[in-house]
């Protein structure tokens, strides 16, 4: 056994210990109870805005490859995109893993050049990162002004998110206003592999990205535009389904309630430990307990969320699957050179 497979196996089993230990803490047999009262017309309403946020996503990735100069079909982009979350969720770390699996397959399954498919991933990764942390800066300096919480104490975490986000924003600016002293900087790094067949046009590469990204930013102003409009829309749907599990299970917070409720959960997915798992259920209980709300709702929340991620999950495995089955090209993506 290596020492990854220890690592991953001492992650999960970190998870497992702290899921175990909340719900010790919680009302099981009542949590039950709970779910098994939800009306059919809530569990389809459930399952629609779930669906709803997985449309916006994989458009909101549609609108960034035709910024690229790349048109593929949605139900391309949503298999690839769920396939690649699937591997990302079971990976420590926020969020991250399926990226280079995700470039791969648009080079290797759908005939994109290396270049263009990783800008497709990488511009969706940037507009994902940078509007995530500037939404949880302004959540939490919105908790640090509400006096209610008493939340002062959280400023070591307001300068390191603020610092995440300019960094974000500095590193975009960067790329894109300094492309000559970048293309100088790989040409030379380049040269340490000049007699590397796969590595010895990096150069070549990076300013075919380049020229791409620059292109994208001059002429296709309103997909990156609207790209950043579905960015918000998903945060909004995010937030509805939270507040509309709150409301099934009779809980009622009023606004900054329900910011700290959102700003605990996303807190929780940055912490390296795949999925979540764990560290998302200690945040609500965490959360429900400071704000003194129900156990049960608490639990019923951590349920339907949960069980979320498994048909999420599921998608995703099929999506696997039919990617793995694609031998050629299906749909012949414009722009390529």
């Amino acid at each position: 056994m290596n020492r990854h497979s220890v690592s991953r196996g001492i992650v999960w089993l970190i998870s497992l210990v702290l899921v175990v230990w909340i719900f010790k803490s919680l009302p099981l047999s009542t949590i039950m109870e709970t779910l098994a009262e939800l009306a059919l017309w809530q569990w389809l309403l459930w399952a629609g805005v779930n669906f709803f946020i997985l449309w916006i996503y994989a458009q909101r990735w549609r609108c960034l490859c035709s910024a690229a100069g790349v048109e593929l079909c949605f139900g391309t982009l949503f298999m690839l995109r769920q396939a690649g979350q699937t591997i990302s969720f079971l990976t420590p770390g926020p969020q991250f893993g399926g990226e280079p699996f995700q470039v791969y397959w648009l080079w290797k399954k759908f005939m994109l050049s290396g270049p263009l498919a990783l800008l497709c991933v990488l511009l969706d990764r940037f507009y994902e990162l940078w509007v995530n942390f500037v939404l949880l800066l302004l959540g939490i300096v919105f908790l640090m002004l509400t006096p209610a919480l008493d939340l002062t104490d959280w400023s070591a975490l307001l300068v390191v998110v603020a610092l995440i986000v300019l960094g974000l924003s500095w590193s975009g600016w960067f790329l894109v206003s300094h492309q000559v002293e970048l293309s100088e900087w790989i040409r030379k790094l380049g040269q340490r592999w000049q007699h590397n067949p796969l590595l010895q046009r990096i150069d070549a590469h990076w300013d075919k990205l380049g020229e791409r990204l620059r292109s994208a930013i001059r002429t296709r102003k309103p997909a990156l535009a609207l790209a950043l409009l579905l960015a918000l829309l998903g945060w909004a749907g995010m937030i509805f389904e939270i507040w509309m599990l709150l409301h099934f299970f009779a809980i009622k917070p009023d606004f900054s309630a329900l910011v700290f409720i959102v700003v605990g959960m996303r807190l929780a997915f940055l912490l390296p430990l795949p999925g979540g798992v764990g560290t998302l259920e200690a945040a609500i209980f965490w959360v429900f307990t400071i704000l003194g709300l129900s156990m049960t709702g608490a639990g019923a929340m951590i349920a339907m969320i949960r069980l979320r991620d498994a048909i999420v999950l599921l998608i995703g495995q099929f999506a696997l699957w039919r990617i793995g089955r694609v031998k050629m090209l299906e749909n012949t993506p414009s722009g390529q050179e």
